[in-house]
């Protein structure tokens, strides 16, 4: 990294905020060629403090609006929609840390290739959060049946099946649901799925 490149970081490490020297370090990086400066500062800017029922409702469920950084916020219930919002340049919404954990090299370097300078942000939710924004949008729509009772869980999680962590729906379907919280969950996420047509 030459002396150029160095004072540039520092810069961008004294205010990441500032965007003229945050593209001015990415086009420095990009020039250099250094893969790891670029995913380091994607990887810094990745993750977002918001949480999900933070943010201000719009008219599409899927969707909600950052009044920070006045961008759409899209929920990804899959890999899928998660790598096609982030190859979009799109702030993303995840139900659980460990996918944005074990997609952000992915995203780093699809954000790295956006057209955008900007890397999209993840937004953090639980899926009693979802499930509370379901009820709360169509009253009656997710029917309980009677005596069933619905309590977050301790943490927000993916559905371990199998022994390797996976998710319910799309091209896997989860097999030997380990006890009848996941069992639970995976019911109600595929509810949720169903209902919102994704």
């Amino acid at each position: 990294m030459d002396s150029d490149t160095r004072e540039l970081e520092r810069r961008y490490q004294e205010d990441p905020q500032d965007a003229g020297v945050r593209a001015a370090y990415e086009a420095a990086l990009r020039r250099s060629q250094d893969s790891e400066g670029l995913t380091k500062l994607y990887t810094l800017s990745f993750a977002c403090p918001m949480q999900w029922h933070q943010l201000e409702e719009t008219e599409a469920p899927l969707v909600r609006r950052c009044s920070g950084c006045q961008e759409d916020v899209h929920l990804a219930l899959t890999d899928e929609a998660f790598e096609e919002h982030t190859a979009a340049g799109r702030c993303v919404a995840v139900l659980d840390q460990r996918l944005a954990e074990r997609s952000q090299e992915a995203a780093a370097a699809l954000a790295a290739d956006a057209e955008r300078p900007a890397s999209p942000c993840l937004a953090e939710g639980t899926w009693f959060d979802l499930l509370l924004d379901a009820v709360a949008a169509r009253p009656g729509a997710l029917s309980l049946g009677q005596g069933a009772a619905i309590s977050p869980p301790e943490e927000s999680e993916l559905i371990r099946a199998g022994g390797e962590d996976s998710f319910v729906g799309g091209l896997r379907k989860a097999h030997q649901l380990k006890n009848e919280r996941d069992a639970q969950e995976a019911g109600w996420l595929a509810r949720l799925r169903r209902w919102f047509g994704r």
